[in-house]
């Protein structure tokens, strides 16, 4: 793990990933009121890379003895400045969720900004990849997850997106809604599915689910019945999506969430960020999911 954080140019994306992951884990965590050493302690099990659990772990022993959380993480030298210099302004301030929640929008976008770099730096690759290709199938409109798309399609291959969240290739700032910028590539040939269609693509049937909250046009992908669900950003192990943006739906985010535990326990689930789970790993261990059942 540590290998990874350090290789060229992967390492970057996974060093990004991972500090946006604490920063949002922990501070999600926080503002729904868990207190810090359990809060530290989930977020240690969801962080998916052994050096920066470790260092979570030594974190938590020393804020039991009085430390802050920034001066271990300080001591561990795996985290950068900016995010140690933020967190202790979150901690003179006496907001440190808030603090954790600007690390984490800081994080996230320069790994989007990141992974644009990586698609040039493969393009040769993906030219190869793009000659098996029959479909680019968006989860959501997010610059993280369809920033590139029509760059991978190309001109041949179709990109599929619910109509609530094509919008954001189209009309950006209206989809949006906040100002922030979610530049996406332009896609040549974009079309639409909607709940309960079912796309039968290379010899695999997927069926789409309309899963809104995070995003209008939030969809998950379930892959021949009983094989795999992607889910997204809706469930990620050991937590869930936002559902704060300006464009987001707290009630409908819930109905999805829901919807979701209606899955078979057994179903391998491949998140939009972070290590793979199963549904019914998540319905016993997320706490976000306690509530219903």
């Amino acid at each position: 793990d540590r290998l990874k954080m350090s290789a060229p140019v992967l390492g970057k994306a996974v060093r990004l990933n991972i500090f946006g992951q604490f920063a949002r884990t922990l501070s999600t965590l926080l503002v729904n009121g868990v207190p810090v050493l359990t809060a530290l302690k989930i977020t240690e099990e969801i962080v998916p890379n052994t050096v920066v659990k470790e260092a979570i772990a030594k974190t938590r022993e020393e804020v039991t003895d009085g430390k802050t959380i920034a001066q271990p993480l300080a001591k561990s030298k795996l985290f950068p400045q900016l995010m140690i210099d933020l967190l202790k302004i979150g901690e003179e301030t006496g907001d440190v969720p808030g603090a954790l929640q600007n690390i984490a929008d800081t994080y996230e976008n320069e790994l989007a900004l990141q992974l644009r770099v990586m698609t040039n730096l493969i393009e040769p690759a993906m030219i190869i990849i793009m000659a098996i290709a029959v479909a680019v199938l968006l989860t959501h409109a997010h610059l993280d997850h369809a920033g590139t798309a029509g760059v991978f399609a190309g001109d041949e291959v179709p990109v599929f997106c619910h109509p609530a969240d094509a919008v954001a290739f189209t009309d950006p700032a209206a989809w949006r809604r906040d100002g922030f910028p979610n530049p996406l590539e332009p896609v040549k040939d974009l079309r639409s599915f909607e709940d309960g269609d079912v796309l039968r693509l290379g010899g695999v049937e997927v069926e789409i689910w309309h899963t809104p909250g995070h995003t209008p046009g939030h969809c998950i992908f379930r892959l021949d019945g009983e094989v795999l669900v992607f889910s997204g950003d809706l469930v990620f192990a050991g937590s869930i999506g936002r559902s704060d943006f300006a464009n987001s739906d707290p009630a409908a985010m819930r109905r999805s969430l829901a919807r979701f535990l209606t899955l078979p326990d057994d179903l391998r689930v491949l998140p939009g960020h972070g290590p793979e789970t199963t549904v019914g790993r998540e319905r016993a261990t997320n706490p976000y999911l306690r509530e219903f059942g």
